[in-house]
């Protein structure tokens, strides 16, 4: 319970800059229910007033009340929904702007080890669920609260404490009490539906993603057996939570019925013993079955509170995790001449992957690394962009140690190449420049190194077509091309390429070979596949073995 405390308050704390939006928000839900209520209130004073119970001279006074606390209740009706949803939706784009600006700040070293499934999760559904509780938990807590105090402070002054404190109990019971029972019981159902739902998610993703290959394999069967699996677990969580809903939507139907009828009782013994005018015992009454509103919005929070405090938790898990890698804002920047790896080890999880590796890359030409799958290619090239650090070894960048180095320089002198080129849905020009400022002589000549101009020219609206999987879709080939004019526009002094023609044909791979042997002269590649044909035009080959690298002469 203490965490979920703390949760509500970070998130609340997270959504500041709304802070005045949520106040009207509430405070028209307030006005609102009090508007609704005084309708039947009014109404049962105006009949007092015709049958001489109530002396009342200016009765069109309260006709005229009846008729605007109708009409207040719809524009406040209206305010609260309207400045809700504003609150709601501002909610969704602080909190994602919040979450991507955290994952810029980890990545990439965090975010390797993620999947793609779980974070697309939460930064959709589990964002989703937390703007529940901005839009339908902080405003029906206070609404109800405001709500609890007008209204024992109306039946007070018309009734009396006997009649009063009772009927406040009976609403504690059925806002505040038992709701936080309620929300004991479904927490862990609740996170455990939340779990599930992620990797349902996470399932359904990578099924979309890898649909060619399971076409290939025929495994239409098995995947679909693994997701009806997943979907009846996630029914059965489901329904686990629902039953308890209904057992304790039950529970407070039935003491709504028992507040009235207890209102009903007190009125009788009250008035009968000339405690309060039997009028006022009337009044009590109408106030206490009108006044429920916001009490029974209450009483149903918890269901949606547990599943919004499970997103929470899963969404903070992410928030507070700090950088394996922290970037060097104020190292010195530099522009690479030369590369040395001086006695490197590197381990995971108490597995050696890079033992006492020494080497020194030339200032240009091209290398190739070969090895065994799972023999720490990667993982070098990836220690060459600083991701994380070696656990012992010196990497020295123009004799200058690469720690002390600034980290954006390190990115602005090498241009990474991963196994897969990822299209984004935008323009063939936006995703060759991405970052960098526009130039279209640049953009020229990355593409005609890159052997892209013949594309580029068959495309709809050259470099103004849109690609991705809804638009033009590019060959496995072209969007490997796509990564290297990327990195030649760029203009990095060293590429670093990770099995550049993994997925090409050997047509593909020519042109891809053909453009890197243009620009050796340039620039120094370092090449790591599992090809031959690929590794053919490199001036020095090494072979990654046993953590250590053994230079072969490439004849």
């Amino acid at each position: 319970m203490k965490k979920n405390i703390n949760y509500m308050i970070r998130l609340i704390k997270l959504i500041q800059p709304i802070y005045g939006y949520l106040f009207i928000t509430i405070f028209t839900g307030f006005l609102g229910f009090v508007s609704a209520s005084l309708i039947p209130i009014l109404g049962v004073v105006i009949l007092l007033v015709h049958l001489d119970y109530i002396n009342i001279q200016n009765i069109e006074l309260l006709y005229i009340l009846l008729m605007l606390s109708g009409l207040l209740r719809g524009l406040l009706r209206y305010a609260e929904h309207y400045f809700g949803h504003y609150v709601a939706f501002k909610t969704l784009a602080l909190f994602r702007d919040h979450l991507f600006g955290h994952l810029r700040k980890i990545a990439p070293t965090n975010i390797l080890s993620k999947e793609k499934g779980e974070l697309v999760s939460m930064v959709s559904s589990d964002i989703e669920t937390l703007e529940v509780f901005y839009a339908h938990t902080i405003a029906p807590v206070m609404i109800a609260f405001l709500m609890l105090i007008s209204l024992f402070t109306s039946l007070t002054l018309i009734t009396s404490f006997l009649f009063s404190i009772p009927v406040l109990i009976m609403y504690l019971l059925i806002s505040f009490i038992l709701p936080r029972r309620f929300h004991i019981e479904l927490e862990g159902p609740s996170t455990n539906y939340r779990e599930i739902f992620s990797s349902n998610n996470s399932l359904f993703l990578e099924s979309m993603q890898g649909i060619n290959q399971i076409r290939y394999l025929n495994a239409f069967e098995e995947q679909e057996q693994k997701i009806s699996k997943g979907s009846i677990k996630l029914e059965q969580s489901f329904l686990v939570i629902k039953k308890k809903n209904i057992h304790h939507r039950l529970i407070i139907d039935f003491l709504i019925y028992a507040t009235i009828t207890l209102s009903l009782l007190l009125g009788i013994i009250l008035s009968t013993n000339s405690n309060i005018e039997h009028y006022e015992a009337v009044l009590g009454v109408i106030i206490v079955i009108s006044s429920f509103g916001p009490f029974i919005a209450l009483s149903a929070l918890p269901s949606t509170l547990n599943q919004t405090m499970a997103s929470a938790k899963r969404v903070f898990a992410l928030l507070d995790e700090k950088p394996l890698m922290e970037e060097n804002i104020v190292g010195k920047s530099l522009h690479i001449k030369s590369i040395n790896m001086h006695h490197i080890n590197y381990q995971y999880d108490e597995r050696v992957i890079l033992k006492d590796l020494s080497t020194i890359f030339p200032k240009q030409g091209i290398v190739g690394i070969y090895g065994e799958s799972g023999s720490g290619k990667s993982t070098l090239l990836k220690i060459l962009m600083r991701y994380f650090d070696p656990n012992q070894g010196e990497i020295v960048f123009n004799n200058e140690n690469l720690k002390n180095l600034n980290t954006k320089s390190i990115r602005k002198n090498i241009a990474f190449l991963d196994q897969e080129t990822y299209i984004f849905e935008d323009t063939f020009k936006s995703n060759i420049i991405l970052a960098k400022p526009f130039d279209s002589n640049n953009l020229n000549n990355a593409c005609k190194i890159a052997q892209l101009q013949s594309v580029v020219d068959a495309l709809p609206n050259g470099y103004d077509t849109v690609l991705g999987n809804r638009y033009y879709k590019l060959s496995s080939g072209e969007q490997q091309r796509v990564g290297l004019a990327r990195a030649f526009y760029w203009d990095a002094r060293v590429l670093l390429l990770d099995e550049p023609t993994s997925n090409v044909d050997s047509l593909n791979e020519t042109m891809i070979l053909d453009a890197l042997v243009k620009e050796k002269t340039n620039r120094l590649i370092i090449i790591i596949s599992h090809r031959r044909s690929t590794l053919s035009i490199c001036d020095d080959i090494y072979e990654l073995r046993n953590g250590s690298l053994v230079k072969y002469n490439n004849q």
